[in-house]
C-alpha cells in the first residue's frame, strides 16, 4: 500500500467518470419517460381487457401483454432505478439484509420479463397451430 493513502481515501467512494453522467441521464430519462408511459399503457390494457371477451385469443394476449408491462415496471422501479441510485452515490446505506433483497428483486425482475417474453411466444405458437389444424380439418373434410 501506498504511504499516501489514508483509510478514509480508501472509504471515500470513487470520482465520477464522463460515461457516469452519460448513465445518469440516460437513466434519469428512461425512468421519467418510462414509468408514465408504462403506467398509461397498462390502464389501457386493462380497459381493453375488460372489454375483451372471456377465453378469446385476445384475451390471453391482453394478459400476457399487462404481465409483461408489469414486468417492464418492475425493471424501471427496481433495476434502473438501484442502477441510477448506485452511480449518483457509489454507496449502499441500507444494510446486509436490503442489499440482498435489492439483487434477488433485481435477478427476479429481469428473470421474469425474459420469461413473459418466452410465455408470449409460445402462446403466438400455440394460436398458428390451432389455427393450422382448422385449416386442415376443413380441408379433410371438403375432401369427402
Amino acid at each position: 500500500m501506498n504511504s499516501s493513502t489514508t483509510e478514509a481515501d480508501l472509504d471515500a467512494p470513487p470520482a465520477h467518470l464522463f460515461s457516469d453522467y452519460i448513465e445518469i441521464v440516460y437513466l434519469a430519462t428512461a425512468l421519467v419517460v418510462g414509468i408514465p408511459t408504462n403506467v398509461y399503457i397498462l390502464t389501457k390494457l386493462f380497459r381493453d381487457r375488460r372489454q375483451a371477451q372471456d377465453h378469446s385469443i385476445k384475451s390471453s394476449f391482453l394478459l400476457l401483454n399487462i404481465n409483461l408491462n408489469i414486468t417492464d415496471l418492475l425493471i424501471l422501479l427496481i433495476v434502473a432505478f438501484g442502477k441510477l441510485c448506485w452511480i449518483i452515490t457509489y454507496s449502499w446505506y441500507g444494510g446486509e439484509f436490503l442489499c440482498k433483497t435489492f439483487h434477488f428483486l433485481s435477478a427476479f425482475a429481469l428473470y421474469i420479463s425474459s420469461n413473459i417474453v418466452v410465455c408470449i411466444a409460445l402462446d403466438r405458437l400455440r394460436n398458428v397451430i390451432a389455427v393450422s389444424q382448422i385449416r386442415t380439418g376443413k380441408k379433410v373434410a371438403v375432401s369427402y
